[in-house]
């Protein structure tokens, strides 16, 4: 994933990922880009059956509107 230091996601998972059976996710710590995804597997997912994404962010980004409108508006525009 790319620009997740700017944005503060600390992680993202996709339970119904296309293409895999138990989901991906990926955490910060894994370092920015593609090498950060790991394949959940039957023993480690964040649970079976979900149709859902979702972001998790840095304690500042998740109580500052202000700060996530500010690193948004700041990213470049395609």
């Amino acid at each position: 994933m790319t620009y997740t230091k700017e944005l503060g996601i600390v992680e993202a998972h996709w339970y119904e990922a296309p293409k895999t059976k138990f989901g991906i996710g990926y955490r910060c710590s894994r370092g920015e880009g593609k090498a950060g995804v790991i394949r959940w597997t039957a023993t480690n997912n964040g649970g079976k059956g979900g149709a859902w994404f979702h972001i998790e962010l840095d304690p500042h980004m998740a109580t500052s509107e202000d700060a996530i409108k500010a690193a948004w508006k700041a990213l470049p525009r395609p």
